[in-house]
C-alpha cells in the first residue's frame, strides 16, 4: 500500500543511471529516455486507481459468507483486462525506448537482460520469497 511514489521515483532515477553508465548513453538520450518514461506516469497512475478499489472489492467478495462465483469472476475478468492493458503499455514503452537506443546499445541491453534468464529482476526465488507464510503475495488481490 501506501500513497507517494517517492521512494520508486529515485529507484527510477538510479536505474536511469545504471543504464546511462552501462550503454554509455549520450546526455540527448537520456533526456528522450526520461521524457518518454515521464509521458507513460499519467496513465499508469490511472490504471493503479483503477485496480485499487477493484481488489478491494475483490477482497470483500472472497470474504462473503457464501462466494458469488460471477461477481467474483466478473471483477477478476475485470482486473485482468487492466493488467493486460499495462502490460501493453509497458512493452511499448519499452519499444520506444529501444528506437532511441544505438545497435550495438541494443545488443548489449538484451545481452544483460538476457543474463538474467528465467530468474527476472527479483532474484531465483521470486519477490516474495521472503514473506512468513511462503506464499507469493503477487496472486492476492
Amino acid at each position: 500500500g501506501g500513497g507517494g511514489g517517492g521512494r520508486r521515483g529515485k529507484m527510477r532515477g538510479k536505474r536511469l543511471e545504471r543504464m546511462k553508465a552501462t550503454l554509455n548513453l549520450s546526455d540527448t538520450q537520456v533526456q528522450q529516455i526520461k521524457a518518454i518514461r515521464s509521458g507513460q506516469r499519467a496513465q499508469r497512475k490511472q490504471y493503479r486507481q483503477q485496480i485499487r478499489p477493484l481488489r478491494k472489492q475483490l477482497k470483500a467478495l472472497l470474504s462473503a459468507y457464501t462466494i458469488n462465483e460471477a461477481q467474483v469472476l466478473a471483477v477478476h475478468n475485470q482486473l485482468k483486462s487492466i493488467k493486460q492493458a499495462m502490460g501493453e503499455q509497458r512493452f511499448k514503452t519499452k519499444l520506444q525506448v529501444m528506437r532511441v537506443l544505438t545497435q550495438e546499445q541494443r545488443a548489449k541491453l538484451m545481452s544483460k537482460q538476457g543474463k538474467r534468464g528465467k530468474r527476472g529482476k527479483h532474484g531465483r526465488r521470486g519477490r516474495w520469497a521472503g514473506n512468513a507464510q511462503g506464499n507469493p503475495q503477487s496472486t492476492v488481490y
